[in-house]
């Protein structure tokens, strides 16, 4: 082997560093690459790889494919690791690395949330020129969550201010409280809140929790595909965002 193959991980490393501290030197110019695309393909990323494609296939020695029936278990073993070993396996160190070791590091708008907030208030906009109502915010938001839903989990709250929206992919409960308030036992620790001392008689508040936090309260929870609009701290009528529900 020569040097070059032999320490290849170096090189990898080592352009991998290259190109983190390029992109914080000159992000005005990695995003400008960044955006030459075609149907969601980076054209330099496409061409680089075929570079490194093409000497490879150059090398395939065709005349040997009549051979392949002897070698049937490496080729079995490759098409298992490849199919169904390695998608596996790099779903889990991107999970692992982009969700939890450099999330905090990722540049906003990076992250599924993020994005998803970000093309939410996109759709929003082109959806309504003027300041819509709660009613009008209701029924789009019920239109775009449902096709955001479809790539997973999707558990939010989104609020404008005035009403709250909550939707449910797979677990959330909501309480109301109002006057009268009365004593609240936490469900965690072992700690008593008297709620009459905290707020007065015209106060009502809605929570939104993924487990309930109380023990001597009903909680109520709301459906996985269910989306709830919350106004002045009351809950409206739930909309089901389940695929189907829009043509129901």
């Amino acid at each position: 082997m020569s040097v070059f193959e032999r320490y290849l991980t170096v090189w990898v490393f080592l352009c991998i560093v290259i190109g983190i501290t390029l992109g914080q030197w000159l992000p005005g110019l990695f995003q400008t690459i960044g955006r030459l695309e075609i149907a969601n393909v980076n054209l330099p990323v496409g061409l680089l790889i075929w570079v490194m494609i093409i000497p490879m296939l150059l090398k395939v020695d065709f005349a040997a494919l009549g051979e392949v029936r002897q070698h049937i278990k490496g080729i079995g073993v490759t098409l298992f690791v490849n199919w169904l070993v390695k998608p596996f396996s790099m779903a889990l160190l991107g999970w692992i690395f982009i969700r939890h070791v450099f999330a905090p590091y990722l540049p906003a708008g990076q992250t599924d949330s993020e994005r998803a907030f970000c093309w939410i208030m996109q759709e929003l906009a082109k959806s309504h020129a003027a300041l819509p109502s709660t009613a009008e915010l209701s029924i789009t938001l019920r239109e775009l969550v449902l096709q955001i839903s479809r790539h997973g989990t999707f558990n939010f709250l989104l609020s404008n201010g005035q009403a709250l929206w909550a939707h449910a992919s797979t677990n959330l409960h909501f309480l109301v409280r109002q006057h009268p308030f009365s004593e609240v036992h936490l469900r965690d620790e072992d700690v008593k809140v008297d709620l009459a001392e905290l707020n007065g008689p015209l106060d009502r508040l809605a929570i939104v929790v993924t487990e309930p936090l109380t023990t001597n309260e009903t909680w109520t929870r709301i459906a996985p595909g269910e989306m709830v609009t919350f106004l002045d701290g009351s809950p409206l009528a739930a909309a089901c965002v389940r695929p189907g529900a829009l043509a129901a």
